[in-house]
């Protein structure tokens, strides 16, 4: 299992139990395919540097979880066809060490 870090951006104008649902859907879709949450952090409602979708700010969440790869396709899937998601990234923590970095790179 790899490490990844997903940040989530969502609709400024949900509520916070609406806000904890959809992340614990979100979560859960990674533990039922066996992996593992580390953290989940709201950084609450910020302002966007530049409009998306028509919304100058967002609820800012990470997400930081170990899972399989394959497993983040189904993830992305769950992000890219929710309504309340305006943008997300989903990266490998792996690439941060420097190490590992020049093995990815040959």
């Amino acid at each position: 299992m790899k490490e990844y870090e997903g940040l989530i951006l969502l609709e400024p104008n949900l509520e916070e139990a609406g806000l904890d649902d959809l992340v614990g859907k979100f979560t859960a879709n990674i533990t039922k395919r066996n992996g593992e949450i580390i953290l989940v952090e709201k950084w609450g409602k910020r302002p966007l540097s530049y409009e998306i979708k028509k919304h100058s700010r967002a609820h800012y969440v990470l997400i930081v979880f170990k899972t399989a790869p394959e497993n983040v396709k189904t993830l992305d899937r769950q992000l890219k066809l929710s309504e309340q998601v305006i943008r997300y990234l989903i990266t490998c923590k792996e690439a941060d060490n420097p190490k590992k970095a020049q093995e990815f790179a040959q």
